[in-house]
């Protein structure tokens, strides 16, 4: 069945490659770390997901080990071929003319097949060993620039290799082997060298791309400030969730546009398997232009949104009105464009589309660096005041400190200034930041702290003291104090990198 569907999808599809692999070849192929299938079969290759199927989440991967194992892939490819050429080198020293030649053609005929393993995915586990004929017209096909090398199409092509598979066609049917001029061995000999070159080349090449490649994967967030200068990549299951996401947002609000400028991959598996029926968790970072007003937006998207898929999206969204947006500062202009630029476009009304701001073609740094300064001041200053013994109005000084800390690192690395000044929120819109040290671990101790900066100055009027310990807040200070210091010097050298940017569009 599966046979007669590939030659439908071929006859149908002529420019298009198929390859079909069945789940055991797949699982081992990831396991052993198959070039075809790291170059081919990975998450941002996918196209179709049939629902509690397996499939390669490289997220989970330990690049290393999955590295390791493409080596020892790569050198028993090179090995097998090696030990053939080692063995027709014994039988020339020994001048055994007709097992040199059978042994030389064996090592042609192993690098050739090596290739094939390579652009094709076989595997010599599931298959038998590939006719010479057949591995030929498969490198013919993907990489042409090796027939320069040997072309049995040519005159010189074939007198090389005619002889050579005589030899070894004599050898299988325990014929009389013919003897091979010594001339046609030293060409053929000059050919596998070339082969054998090239296709360490290949693996070599490939394993640089494949590590340049991985390293993206393994990040654990995708776009956030980068959506300033870089597109946001996306993939299959990101593309889906956004869709299903769209739909309650647009049931929710009436929208104007939706748009991701990051995503993190999460996951409630501790041992997560690279190839998998388990599917990734994400959180989505959005921004949503609706085009009504309506109270509390945000919190009750988020919520509902989390609720919907039971934990699986989550998102943190951030909301304005579209037709506002004009009165927005210079940087929050950019911050916008860069997004409809560079993010993921959800959903766009087909009916009143949005499109880029019209805005000055460069960031306002004055406005910036200000900005930066008089958070940090205030930071500063809220932090001094912390002298009392009494744990909530210390507790609501340092909540005070961190969201100027958060607003300003966000208004400096991100251009944007958020219309929501709930702690947690500008916490998870830290997360948009990588050059950021963490105010929090995920540690039981550090989750008990972080709920110390939910304090504000109405819980004055209702919050009965002696609730908190002075014990959790001083911890609480000194984490505060430590992430000013540590964010001041990154702060600084944002500003200048900024400031040598503006001098080179100047100059």
């Amino acid at each position: 069945m599966l046979e007669r569907f590939s030659e439908k999808l071929a006859r149908e599809n002529p420019n298009t490659i198929f390859r079909f692999s069945d789940e055991k070849i797949a699982t081992l192929g990831f396991k052993k770390g198959s070039p075809f299938l790291l170059m081919h079969c990975t998450l941002p290759e996918l196209v179709y997901y049939e629902p509690k199927g397996k499939v390669f989440l490289p997220q989970y991967t330990n690049v290393e080990r999955l590295l390791k194992g493409f080596n020892k892939q790569s050198t028993d490819d090179l090995n097998s071929a090696t030990r053939q050429f080692e063995a027709y080198q014994t039988h020339i020293s020994n001048n055994e003319n007709e097992n040199a030649t059978v042994s030389l053609y064996s090592a042609i005929w192993s690098v050739y097949t090596c290739f094939a393993a390579f652009f094709t995915g076989y595997l010599e586990e599931y298959y038998e060993y590939p006719e010479f004929d057949y591995v030929y017209d498969i490198i013919n096909h993907y990489a042409p620039e090796l027939r320069d090398i040997l072309d049995i199409q040519t005159k010189e092509g074939e007198e090389i290799l005619i002889p050579l598979q005589a030899a070894y066609n004599s050898s299988i049917k325990k014929h009389p082997i013919e003897s091979v001029e010594k001339s046609v061995l030293e060409q053929a000999e000059a050919k596998y060298q070339h082969l054998y070159a090239e296709l360490e080349n290949y693996y070599y090449r490939y394993l640089a791309g494949t590590k340049s490649k991985f390293k993206g994967f393994n990040q654990s967030l995708n776009g956030g400030a980068s959506i300033l200068k870089e597109k946001l990549s996306t993939n299959y299951f990101v593309d889906s969730a956004l869709v299903e996401i769209s739909e309650i947002i647009r049931g929710f609000v009436k929208v104007r546009a939706i748009y991701c400028l990051g995503y993190s991959v999460t996951s409630s598996y501790k041992k997560q398997k690279a190839f998998s029926k388990e599917l990734p968790n994400y959180h989505f970072y959005l921004l949503v232009l609706n085009s009504e007003h309506r109270q509390n937006i945000v919190p009750e998207l988020q919520a509902l949104i989390k609720k919907k898929f039971a934990g699986k999206y989550m998102v943190t969204i951030l909301q304005h009105r579209s037709q506002y947006l004009r009165n927005q500062t210079v940087n929050q202009k950019h911050f916008v464009n860069a997004v409809v630029r560079n993010g993921l476009e959800v959903y766009n009304n087909p009916d009143h589309p949005f499109y880029e701001i019209p805005v000055a073609a460069e960031r306002d740094l004055t406005f910036s660096k200000n900005y930066w300064d008089n958070r940090m001041r205030l930071a500063e200053g809220f932090l001094a005041l912390v002298h009392t013994e009494q744990p909530i109005i210390l507790n609501i000084l340092m909540q005070q400190a961190v969201q100027q800390m958060a607003v300003g690192l966000i208004g400096l690395f991100m251009g944007y200034h958020p219309n929501i000044y709930s702690t947690n929120y500008l916490i998870r819109l830290l997360d948009c930041i990588p050059k950021l040290p963490k105010l929090f671990t995920n540690s039981e101790e550090d989750r008990r702290l972080s709920q110390l900066l939910s304090a504000n100055i109405d819980m004055l009027k209702h919050k009965n003291i002696g609730q908190e310990t002075i014990e959790d807040s001083s911890k609480m200070f000194q984490k505060c104090r430590d992430f000013y210091d540590k964010i001041l010097v990154i702060g600084n050298k944002e500003l200048e990198r900024l400031e040598q940017i503006t001098v080179q569009i100047n100059d």
